[in-house]
């Protein structure tokens, strides 16, 4: 007598004249393992309450039968019948809510043919097209039908052919897709073949076709394709020197933290904002009030003493090849890179002041370590020439990073990142993996040397009248007008 444990990921009604109506499932287990199984028509109301898509159950005294033809859901050589003795418990404790059996293939396999065609797949891909719904007649009948164009991470394309419901859902969802990225998971596709053409297709009502949702790998493919297609890359030199508004990918290490800008501070537990210290009556006695219980207030919430939480906000000094600045990341990047809370971490006293010495050995780990960071350069960077830059995400994935840095290097090679001093409370020692800063021509085109100082790599510009306008504007550069000395001072004695 069989008993296993599963998860239903795909429940749907089948109709065939042989058969009648069926109920069809795919299931797994806890190790990843899918198989088919089927409640023939006599058997669908004994059981149809039991089994919802995405329960956990538990299955007992059932049969086995060869699963074989052209739209097989697995790779498992054998499907579930149930029986009129088969016995369906609940689970106390439930599989994962990740465990959804999304395998995506490769869109080259499609295409080369590298998959067998009759086993069903799974694919993962961002919209690049679509085309107008249509009505196509099939077997007599008028039948909805829309096709997508699919690109996956290798840039390559894949067409999928909606037909029926799945093409008038699909058509809705996009016109009410609100993001610039539009991520499509199909899953138990089926491939089909044309004139040596190879496409994907829903396979009546086994497939699940769905927009920007929530499985396994939808989040990494959405970051890589926003970090490596959709947003540019630019070197800190290059973010520094910009002149207009935009966001733009930087690999950078972390060479130091700002220690003096503190590490976390209190916010509202309701709306998450700063909280503001209060001085208290008599608060002018420096020595008094230091006996004297804080008393903090949230200018949003407009309330005294609210419940505060504290939350990460660290300065990290950045460098790569061509120079160095700051980022600044706010409670939940610092959460992605530490892989612990700020609650955890932060002292139990509410104390304004922070010591540089007291920041967490956790924290200070990220020295050395290089990300890729998606910065904003804003109207503050332009005009005010600020030179903290907020992240607005952070991939820490080593194979991207690798990946990034082959398709950024001009040879295929990580550039050495140089660790500049200066500003940091923690700042990474020299060791034998110290790298220095190689030659790099700026936009005024001077030259940066390995041995040049802080001070020697400021570029000084030269005086001129410049109108405001010109001056404040994202989309015109600075013109540095020359004016000869000597021209000046014959001016000069001319209108004297």
């Amino acid at each position: 007598m069989w008993k296993i444990k599963v998860k239903i990921i795909r429940r749907w009604k089948q109709y065939t004249a042989a058969n009648g109506e069926t109920i069809e499932m795919i299931v797994i287990d806890g190790k990843g393992h899918k198989i088919q199984a089927t409640i023939k028509n006599s058997l669908t109301g004994l059981f149809r309450d039991q089994l919802g898509e995405g329960d956990t159950r538990i299955l007992i005294n059932f049969g086995l039968f060869h699963s074989a033809g052209m739209y097989r859901t697995t790779n498992h050589p054998y499907r579930i019948a149930f029986i009129p003795n088969t016995k369906v418990r609940k689970c106390e404790i439930p599989l994962p809510y990740e465990l959804d059996g999304f395998s995506p293939v490769k869109f080259g396999d499609i295409l080369d043919g590298t998959l067998d065609d009759n086993y069903l797949v799974d694919v993962l891909g961002q919209l690049v097209n679509v085309t107008q719904l249509e009505d196509i007649p099939v077997n007599g009948k008028d039948t909805k039908k829309i096709t997508l164009e699919l690109r996956d991470e290798l840039d390559q394309s894949l067409s999928v052919v909606l037909w029926g419901a799945f093409a008038e859902h699909i058509n809705n969802n996009i016109q009410a897709a609100p993001e610039t990225i539009v991520v499509c998971a199909v899953q138990f596709g089926k491939i089909k073949v044309w004139k040596n053409n190879r496409s994907l297709s829903n396979a009546y009502n086994c497939s699940a076709v769905v927009l920007n949702p929530e499985l396994t790998g939808v989040e990494e493919f959405k970051s890589r394709e926003d970090f490596f297609v959709h947003t540019p890359r630019r070197t800190i030199c290059e973010v520094k020197w910009s002149r207009e508004i935009a966001k733009c990918i930087v690999m950078a290490t972390i060479f130091s933290i700002d220690g003096d800008m503190g590490w976390y501070y209190w916010s509202c537990s309701v709306c998450a904002k700063k909280v503001t210290h209060i001085l208290l009556e008599g608060g002018d006695d420096d020595e008094a009030t230091e006996f004297l219980p804080l008393t903090f207030q949230c200018t949003k919430c407009n309330i005294d003493n609210p419940v505060l939480v504290p939350r990460f906000k660290l300065h990290l000094r950045v460098t790569d090849h061509t120079g160095d600045t700051t980022f600044m990341l706010w409670d939940n990047l610092t959460q992605q890179i530490i892989g612990q809370t700020s609650t955890q971490l932060a002292p139990p006293e509410h104390n304004e002041i922070q010591e540089e010495d007291l920041i967490p050995v956790v924290v200070t780990n990220v020295i050395g370590k290089t990300f890729l960071f998606k910065i904003c350069i804003d109207k503050e960077h332009i005009v005010y020439k600020h030179n903290t830059y907020k992240v607005m995400k952070i991939i820490t994935d080593a194979d991207m990073i690798s990946e990034f840095s082959v398709l950024d290097s001009p040879h295929g090679t990580i550039d050495t990142v140089g660790c500049i001093g200066g500003g940091g409370s923690f700042v990474s020692s020299p060791s034998e993996g110290t790298l220095l800063l190689t030659d790099v021509d700026g936009p005024s085109g001077s030259s940066i040397s390995p041995d040049s100082t802080q001070a020697k790599r400021k570029v000084s510009t030269p005086k001129a009248s410049i109108d405001t306008d010109e001056q404040t504007s994202t989309s015109k550069k600075i013109c540095h007008v020359k004016v000869k000395l000597e021209k000046i001072e014959k001016t000069k004695e001319v209108k004297e």
